[in-house]
């Protein structure tokens, strides 16, 4: 079975996985739109599987394209993605919702 994803905010797609060890999103990054990531203060990795986007976190900013991933640890604040991309977003422990 085909687990479907749903938009939680603008751009940002919860899948629903049925396990509590991880969660995962889709990210749209949209230019001239700025999308503010889920799961902060938790260990996360990024995974761009189209175009470019860049991530930024306390003033520090990483340009990632298709095929790079960054990890960001669990130390770091919120994240906050531009530019015109998809990324596959993945966190532990967290139990995905529509309002996540």
């Amino acid at each position: 079975d085909r687990i479907q994803a749903v938009e939680s905010q603008p751009g940002v797609w919860a899948y629903p996985i049925p396990c509590a060890e991880f969660s995962g999103w889709r990210l749209e990054v949209a230019p001239g739109v700025e999308i503010e990531t889920p799961a902060p203060f938790r260990p996360r990795i990024a995974l761009v599987t189209r175009g470019r986007v860049t991530a930024t976190s306390e003033g520090q900013s990483q340009e990632l394209g298709g095929g790079q991933a960054l990890f960001i640890p669990a130390t770091d604040p919120g994240v906050h993605l531009t530019g015109d991309g998809q990324v596959f977003w993945i966190a532990p422990g967290i139990p995905v919702s529509p309002d996540s």
